[in-house]
């Protein structure tokens, strides 16, 4: 009990696992019942790649986008609506 209130939340829980003989989900459950819960969630990240470019896209302008919605009518694609539903 005192490995796990030491280790368990600075540790990957598969270290303490490890260490301990014991199954992921075992450690997961007792240190759940022991209240002890992880320093900060990168501990578990370990599993990701520590490198993985983030995509960038390009944000519209608030402008365009306000325009974008303003250009047709309500009239205008109420009809269109009504045209569709005939066929």
């Amino acid at each position: 009990m005192s490995f796990m209130r030491r280790h368990y939340r600075t540790n990957t829980t598969k270290w303490v696992a490890r260490q301990l003989g014991r199954t992921v989900y075992s450690v997961r459950y007792k240190a759940s019942s022991m209240r002890i819960r992880k320093a900060n969630p990168s501990v578990w990240k370990n599993n990701q790649p520590t490198h993985r470019p983030t995509q960038h896209r390009r944000q519209p302008n608030w402008r365009t986008r306000w325009a974008r919605s303003t250009r047709r009518t309500f009239r205008a694609s109420a009809s269109r609506r009504q045209r569709r539903n005939r066929r």
